[in-house]
């Protein structure tokens, strides 16, 4: 997590003028989106990162640890920042990420593409953007991503909601299984990309094997991505360098649209 903050203000030191931008979307402090772009002056494809810490913890602050690498390989990259619980319940939280989407098309579609924008989180934010997408494919949101690249995510709520991380988040076991992206069908038409350390805990493996499998249906396509020598934290070094596994499925992502 260090690592992450580092990598955060390295890139705020490396953006400036028109390649950096803080958008605000909505009341609250922490409704933020920090735009990381590279020096051209055509709308770019963009990955949108969401950021763990089982809802309560975590912040832009140490999101925006790969955006060098993207705006290097010619991408931009945006950290979403939200409400964190107990100020926020889940429902809150989702729904602050359907806003900031569509604050983002409104305010920087002159700097980034809304064709081919990739929702991207990393354990309880690869949770955000699948529900997200789920969200828009039923009409409870607006705006259409391109593609999905879900990280080391929870993805079957109902053992969180008997954990201590529901100690702070307080959801019912219903709102645990009307969240769960498990218990839903794949959003129709999106690329998805699922990633996984091999060295993570079972559950986190189990949750990426079995979305991937409920998902594999339809014409668009799902991958399974298990990273080996990886856990739940350090799989994210894939983001940061060009040649990195995750890095790689993420441009392919943002060159189809």
């Amino acid at each position: 997590m260090a690592r992450w903050r580092d990598g955060t203000a390295d890139a705020r030191a490396q953006h400036s003028g028109e390649q950096h931008r803080v958008i605000r979307y909505g009341a609250q402090p922490r409704n933020a989106i920090e735009l990381f772009l590279p020096r051209v002056a055509t709308p770019v494809p963009t990955l949108l990162f969401l950021h763990g810490g089982w809802w309560q913890e975590g912040s832009i602050d140490m999101a925006g640890f790969a955006a060098k690498a993207f705006t290097d390989a010619g991408f931009g990259w945006g950290s979403i920042g939200y409400t964190l619980a107990p100020e926020a319940t889940l429902h809150d939280i989702i729904s602050e990420v359907d806003l900031a989407l569509a604050a983002l098309v409104y305010a920087a579609g002159d700097r980034i593409d809304p064709s081919r924008m990739i929702l991207s989180g990393h354990s309880a934010g690869a949770l955000l953007a699948a529900a997200h997408a789920i969200r828009v494919r039923d009409g409870l949101a607006r705006t259409q991503v391109s593609g999905l690249l879900l990280v080391s995510g929870a993805y079957d709520l109902p053992p969180v909601q008997e954990s201590y991380v529901n100690d702070l988040v307080r959801m019912s076991f219903e709102e645990a299984v009307a969240f769960s992206p498990l218990r839903h069908g794949r959003p129709r038409g999106l690329p998805v990309v699922i990633g996984v350390g091999r060295n993570e805990t079972d559950e986190f493996i189990r949750n990426a094997r079995e979305l991937y499998e409920a998902w594999s249906v339809g014409s668009a396509s799902t991958e399974l991505i298990e990273v080996e020598k990886r856990d739940h934290f350090d799989i994210l070094d894939e983001l940061t360098v060009s040649e990195g596994v995750l890095a790689k499925h993420a441009f392919t992502l943002l060159r189809a649209g």
